[in-house]
């Protein structure tokens, strides 16, 4: 969900102090001391590393970064023309969802990507240190602005399970409300992140880079951001989607005593509810970003070989990928609403479209 302290993250792996020390004591000794830095540094299991990693790129990173980049563009196309999502808070939080979804596949996926096809040769962060503080100040932003969405994609949905008023009044209010709490959460992350601005520069060798990184940024900060950008809001969704399971159970009890005409209509509306939609995404994020948090808390404190670490990095980073990818088809297989809206928008399922629309409301209606 971070991606501020992996040396890996930052294109090259940062040469120490200890480094230079060494170099300028052999200079002027002509003894040879070696240090670990050094050889992590110029190990060749780091080569190789790199070299499996830019395979991933261009085998699966590439695949995932078009697709993610059409379905969630088709997501933003949906959304913004269809009479269902378009006026409520719910349709709302799902276009800001996509715009996040966009900004972590284009300013994260899209660097491995020209890495990887380039073997190592562009390293965009490395073109100047404006570009450096930018990319990643907006790489950072995006990756923890996506999660504090889902949560708030979660807790509307919870309040729509919870409480089903469907007052136009009660949901434009509630629109507002949920717009203003993502306003405060975007000017969150945009604070905690300020700091990118001053610290990251581009030190010759050791590419963009922190400047002059303390014992807190490299070891303290790693964990603060870990638990906020995932374990924060992944206890907040999981508590809350087990909210709206329970509310659905129940739901599905009370439909056992209805009569057959009212049962009928009630299945209706939850299959084509948005509710099974969400909490697949949700799934989805749990189970996908969970490796490369752990990683990123437990990579300072790995004692393994540097192959190992940059092996590891590259999978679980490009399986964090699929969360921001693969939303589109989610939606398209649990949102029966979405998948009529999206064909609606291609001339020749239009027609197939309204046929399916009345079918399905005589059944609603026959006894």
């Amino acid at each position: 969900m971070f991606y501020y302290f992996n040396a890996s993250e930052d294109d090259t792996l940062v040469t120490s102090p200890i480094t230079n020390v060494t170099s300028s004591y052999l200079s002027q000794n002509d003894t040879v001391v070696t240090s670990p830095i050094a050889n992590e540094t110029t190990d060749s299991g780091y080569s190789n590393a790199r070299l499996i990693a830019n395979w991933i790129s261009i085998i699966f990173g590439f695949p995932m970064l078009l697709t993610g980049m059409v379905g969630n563009t088709l997501t933003l196309i949906v959304l913004l023309s269809s009479r269902h999502y378009r006026p409520t808070s719910f349709g709302m939080l799902l276009i800001l969802l996509s715009v996040c979804d966009i900004g972590v596949l284009g300013t994260g996926l899209l660097r491995h990507c020209i890495r990887g096809f380039t073997w190592d040769q562009v390293k965009i962060r490395n073109l100047c240190e404006w570009f450096c503080k930018v990319h990643g100040y907006f790489t950072y932003i995006f990756l923890e602005l996506s999660p504090w969405t889902l949560c708030l994609v979660t807790l509307e949905r919870t309040i729509a399970v919870k409480y089903p008023v469907r007052s136009r009044a009660v949901t434009l209010t509630r629109k507002r409300r949920m717009f203003g709490a993502w306003v405060v959460i975007l000017l969150s992350v945009m604070s905690l992140n300020a700091v990118l601005l001053k610290k990251m520069v581009v030190n010759g060798g050791a590419g963009c880079s922190f400047d002059n990184p303390d014992v807190f940024m490299e070891h303290v900060m790693p964990v603060i951001l870990g638990v906020m950008s995932y374990f924060v809001p992944g206890i907040i969704m999981f508590v809350m989607n087990i909210v709206i399971v329970l509310r659905l159970r129940k739901a599905q009890r009370e439909r056992r005593t209805m009569s057959e005409s009212v049962r009928r209509r009630e299945n209706g509306e939850f299959r084509s509810s948005s509710t099974p939609m969400v909490v697949g995404i949700c799934c989805l994020f749990l189970i996908l970003n969970l490796p490369i948090s752990l990683h990123y808390i437990y990579y300072h404190y790995w004692k393994g070989h540097a192959f190992e670490k940059n092996v590891v990095y590259s999978v679980a980073v490009h399986i964090s990928y699929i969360n921001n990818t693969f939303n589109f088809a989610m939606y398209c297989w649990r949102g029966r609403k979405f998948r009529r809206d999206l064909l609606g928008l291609f001339p020749c399922f239009r027609g197939r479209r309204s046929v399916n629309r009345n079918i399905e409301m005589r059944r609603n209606t026959t006894l």
